[in-house]
């Protein structure tokens, strides 16, 4: 954060309409990325929050490399001009057609269900990361 925040002030002028902001509570940040016209970094929340708000991302880098991706993604490599074309095409995105491919909210009730059928074993189900 400290070379982003040196990068941002060798960028722009600081005013007080613009405060760097260190960590905003999940709300206040959910409320602000819902109105946001696009989000740009490489954090989780472009892949996550961002497509279930169907807000569209720009992910730099290879951060988020071997995760699944929603539609609102368009991943671009460093530098200003991949960063530029790549938020050209995140605008351009019709919000309506963004999808996740995170669930439908009711995964926590159909693993109870799955919980709830399944015979005793010695060998219970494991979780299995794909990452």
């Amino acid at each position: 954060s400290a070379g982003i925040r040196a990068a941002l002030a060798r960028a722009t002028t600081p005013s007080a309409t613009t405060p760097f902001i260190e960590h905003l509570p999940r709300e206040r940040f959910l409320a602000l990325l819902k109105g946001a016209a696009a989000i740009v970094g490489n954090s989780s929340a472009g892949l996550i929050e961002a497509a279930i708000l169907r807000v569209p991302c720009v992910n730099i880098g290879p951060r988020q490399s071997g995760r699944e991706k929603p539609r609102n993604v368009i991943d671009c490599p460093y530098g200003t001009a991949a960063i530029r074309a790549a938020l050209t095409k995140a605008l351009a995105l019709k919000r309506s057609r963004i999808t996740h491919p995170y669930g439908d909210g009711q995964t926590g009730s159909k693993i109870a269900n799955i919980l709830a059928k399944a015979k005793g074993s010695n060998d219970p189900p494991r979780k299995k990361n794909s990452y």
